[in-house]
């Protein structure tokens, strides 16, 4: 006896079937879509921003196939730093709310989904976030140069747009012949939720020369962008260097 088995091909049905809508890497149209064509569009992860301390959705998305949320986590260049609270997560659209945006929580987000399609069992979608705030100093250090001590401050800043003024008790260094002033581009590290991570930031340095230790010298370096200020202090006294934070100053800013 024989058995005759009749296969029917069908483009898979989207919800943007009726739309019209075409892939942006192979130019098809939704509905002739196949199952290798299903994260065509996504190669690329979005770019979010919030100020520091508003409130942000990052949304998971994916329209090609039946998916239900594994779970989100975030990273920082590859690294992990923490698996969200769900209870931050909407049960109808898998979006990630964050109440209160912070320095921690720059990087990139990643909703993992499960779907019911055999070849394809798991999706991962990603955002980065970038986080808008003050200059954040990660380190400083002093470091002698022959005659001259050189000062120096490590810092990130979101907008990378910033300025950079040294003083002398109260009195600008800026543009002072007896200093010189100098800043480069470096990996620092960056701890955040409690894990250090690495990410592109700045170093700015302050020469003294013929440098001769007084009492108690404070240096300071201000770092201001459009969000605010950071102050990090250095107090020289004989046989001893105390570097600090003394003032963070917020800007009342609206930028989006």
């Amino acid at each position: 006896m024989w058995f005759a088995y009749f296969r029917r091909n069908k483009a898979f049905e989207t919800q943007h079937s009726k739309d019209g809508g075409k892939c942006a890497n192979n130019n098809k149209t939704v509905s002739d879509l196949v199952p290798g064509d299903f994260d065509c569009i996504d190669n690329i992860s979005p770019v979010k921003s919030c100020n520091e301390s508003k409130s942000i959705d990052l949304p998971c998305e994916y329209n090609y196939l039946t998916t239900n949320l594994i779970r989100w986590i975030h990273l920082r260049n590859g690294k992990l730093i923490r698996e969200m609270n769900i209870d931050f997560v909407d049960r109808d659209t898998n979006t990630l709310h964050l109440p209160f945006c912070n320095h921690d929580d720059s990087g990139e987000y990643t909703c993992m989904l499960a779907t019911d399609y055999s070849l394809l069992p798991n999706i991962n979608r990603s955002v980065h976030l970038l986080v808008n705030g003050p200059p954040f100093v990660s380190n400083q250090h002093t470091e002698d140069n022959g005659d001259d001590l050189i000062l120096s401050v490590m810092f990130y800043s979101i907008p990378k747009d910033f300025e950079i003024q040294w003083l002398l008790e109260n009195n600008s260094l800026n543009g002072d012949p007896e200093y010189s002033i100098t800043e480069n581009s470096i990996t620092v590290v960056l701890k955040q939720y409690n894990v250090d991570v690495t990410t592109d930031g700045f170093i700015s340095n302050l020469s003294i020369h013929n440098f001769k230790r007084r009492p108690s010298d404070v240096y300071s370096c201000q770092i201001y962008n459009s969000y605010g200020l950071v102050e990090e202090q250095i107090v020289l006294a004989p046989g001893n260097v105390k570097g600090k934070i003394t003032k963070i100053l917020n800007f009342n800013s609206e930028s989006p």
